[in-house]
Parts: structure tokens; sequence; C-alpha cells
């Protein structure tokens, strides 16, 4: 275990996951970004 308590192990999964998330994150993150565009114009309306 490292100082952030990420095991190298654990490190290595996520990258050979983050090749098939590629997708997933192109389609949820703009999403994401568009309701928090939505919650902070309301929030100073």
């Amino acid at each position: 275990m490292n100082i952030t308590g990420m095991s190298q192990q654990w490190v290595a999964a996520q990258n050979k996951q983050k090749g098939d998330s590629n997708i997933y994150d192109l389609v949820v993150f703009p999403k994401a970004l568009g309701y928090f565009d939505e919650v902070i114009t309301d929030l100073f309306d």
C-alpha cells in the first residue's frame, strides 16, 4: 500500500478498465457538466 491508500494492483486494474470506460466517460461527463451548469445558473437567478 502506498501513501494514498491505493495498491499497485488496484491502479493497474483501473488503468486496464480505463480503456473500456472511455466511451462511457465521453457520454456521461458532458451530461454531468450540463447538469452542473444548469444548477449554477439556477443558483444565481
